[in-house]
């Protein structure tokens, strides 16, 4: 047990001060008041499984082996399931703090910069061609829904990815792919979109993907195929 779980726990005992067979926390599932709390405020359907997941990520980012932390789970395979589960994140929390390493190389003074004519282009946005742009109204006009245009992360997330044409722009999938999953995507993930349609609906409740397949019905993969896959 962990000091700050300790001494939450010891708070909670001296201010309900239960009996001595009584539990401090008498409240043995919150199910029902997170599916209330992410509706009212918008955000993916969390559960319990959601934050177990993020208790061993968490963990293992920080540097706790595998190992280690499969025991806290209650895991009694010495660890394969966990590998298995969390193995790849090592690697992907190893490459992620690499790219915060820089080498500064101070430029010499006997080295004079010359302008250059195309220099100030590089940086410009790229501009749609107008056949991207009818092809994105194109693609926008078989929606009921404006999706791309929803503060939820999970609907963003959801109608890219059932669109091989781009209605936003690669920060904004990026980013509303991270909030819709409750971890860190990288964007070499996002050329595997059937992988991801599946992870998500995994990860998000069976009443929540019936309300955004309602709204925002799947193109890539046929709703029969997911539905069995959401949790209950």
């Amino acid at each position: 047990m962990s000091g700050e779980l300790r001494g939450f726990l010891e708070r909670l005992k001296a201010e309900n001060n239960p009996k001595p067979d009584d539990p401090i926390i008498p409240i043995s599932s919150a199910r029902k008041c997170l599916e209330t709390a992410c509706r009212k405020l918008g955000f993916p359907a969390y559960t319990h499984h959601d934050f177990r997941h993020f208790f061993a990520t968490t963990c293992i980012e920080s540097g706790v082996d595998i190992p280690t932390v499969s025991r806290w789970l209650g895991h009694g395979d010495g660890g394969a399931l966990a590998m298995k589960r969390y193995g790849h994140l090592r690697q992907e929390h190893s490459l992620a703090m690499s790219k915060k390493v820089h080498f500064e190389v101070k430029p010499k003074d006997n080295i004079i910069h010359l302008s250059s004519s195309t220099s100030a282009k590089t940086n410009e946005p790229k501009q749609n061609t107008a056949g991207q742009k009818q092809a994105i109204a194109k693609c926008k006009a078989q929606h009921a829904y404006p999706w791309w245009a929803s503060e939820n992360p999970v609907e963003v997330f959801w109608g890219q990815l059932n669109e091989d044409v781009p209605l936003i722009s690669k920060e904004k999938y990026l980013g509303s792919a991270k909030l819709a999953m409750g971890r860190e995507v990288f964007e070499s993930e996002l050329d595997d979109r059937e992988s991801l349609i599946y992870e998500l609906v995994s990860r998000i409740s069976k009443t929540a993907f019936e309300r955004i397949a309602s709204r925002i019905p799947p193109r890539r993969i046929t709703v029969e195929s997911l539905t069995n896959i959401g949790q209950g």
